[in-house]
């Protein structure tokens, strides 16, 4: 018999969450140590995104799971689960029924995973989940001979297609530009709305993000680009975080990547994604990373780990979906 049981969480539990996130999950982690923003990441309105299984007599947590929502209304869009974690003495099976117990309650009818643990693969797979890695691609700023945030071995900067003249009109709040081409992207999975949009990158307490709109020759506008521009001790880095839109339209912002990152004196721009045509990133002058390419493009930078990094992640669909560096936790601030 069980001798636990799993409900959603609710403000009076946000102490005792950072108390076993900080203690299970990593000693000085953010969202165990700075209550503000563990606020504002998981408490939307009178909700806290967080699934506990809970101990029948003590009331301690068990085991426990947070989730990110892509727009307001849970019933439209979808869910990336975080910070997955039990304790070590839990009862074997009780993480999966809490992911479980999320993805049949929380309102919305998928759920996705980026940055798995590679120990929790067999559990995904088990559920029917498509399990993959995040395609890695990258620009080399030409304008630069040494690379120090980056380890490079083989310099090879492509060509980037001229066809289509695209420039980058950078956004620097929320209102109706923002809104009107976000609204032309209702039918990508996941579906974002305009508020997650302002949430997690207009309005982040810590990271500033850029947003650019791609406005073509006659002012037309179908699409975002989204970067964040990462200081370090050996250089800078301009990353792509996310993209919402046509995607074919990437196919044509070489040049205007090679403008940002030249400005910016970057070392680099790079891109994690999945579900976007390679040809588009090819087109934009990008190179795919992979084993045989000795070159390598750090993703971890709080603290600065100088390897190349795997993000593997799952998904409820097999196709018609984008995943991006900024969806779900994987560019989030890990340290104050």
């Amino acid at each position: 018999m069980k001798n636990y049981y799993i409900r959603f969480a609710n403000h009076g539990d946000i102490s005792d969450i950072m108390s076993f996130i900080n203690k299970y999950w990593k000693a000085g982690h953010i969202l165990g140590t700075r209550r503000s923003f563990f606020e504002y990441e998981h408490l939307i309105d009178d909700r806290l995104n967080y699934a506990l299984a809970l101990d029948c007599d003590s009331n301690e947590i068990l085991c426990l799971c947070g989730f990110l929502q892509s727009c307001k209304e849970l019933s439209k869009g979808s869910v990336w689960d975080v910070i997955w974690k039990k304790k070590p003495e839990a009862p074997r099976g009780i993480g999966l029924e809490v992911i479980d117990y999320i993805r049949l309650n929380c309102g919305t009818p998928r759920d996705f995973f980026v940055g798995l643990n590679a120990g929790t693969i067999p559990i995904h797979l088990g559920r029917g989940y498509l399990v993959d890695t995040l395609r890695h691609y990258y620009r080399l700023n030409m304008h630069k001979e040494n690379y120090y945030v980056a380890n490079i071995t083989q310099r090879h900067i492509p060509s980037y297609s001229t066809s289509i003249p695209i420039r980058l009109i950078q956004i620097s709040e929320g209102g109706d530009p923002l809104q009107n081409i976000i609204e032309k992207t209702d039918q990508q999975q996941p579906y974002k709305d305009y508020w997650y949009v302002c949430k997690r990158f207009v309005n982040h307490p810590i990271y500033k993000y850029d947003l650019w709109a791609l406005k073509h020759i006659n002012g037309c506008t179908n699409s975002l680009l989204i970067t964040r521009t990462v200081h370090s001790k050996l250089g800078n880095v301009l990353r792509i975080v996310d993209f919402i839109g046509l995607h074919s339209e990437m196919g044509y912002i070489g040049s205007e990547i090679d403008r940002i990152i030249f400005e910016r004196d970057c070392e680099y721009a790079d891109i994690y994604c999945y579900g976007v045509k390679e040809d588009y990133l090819f087109q934009m002058g990008f190179k795919l990373k992979i084993k045989e390419d000795n070159n390598v493009i750090p993703n971890y930078f709080e603290p600065f780990i100088q390897q190349n990094i795997d993000i593997f992640f799952a998904s409820p669909l097999k196709n018609g979906f984008y995943i991006f560096k900024g969806d779900a936790d994987q560019d989030r601030p890990n340290i104050l």
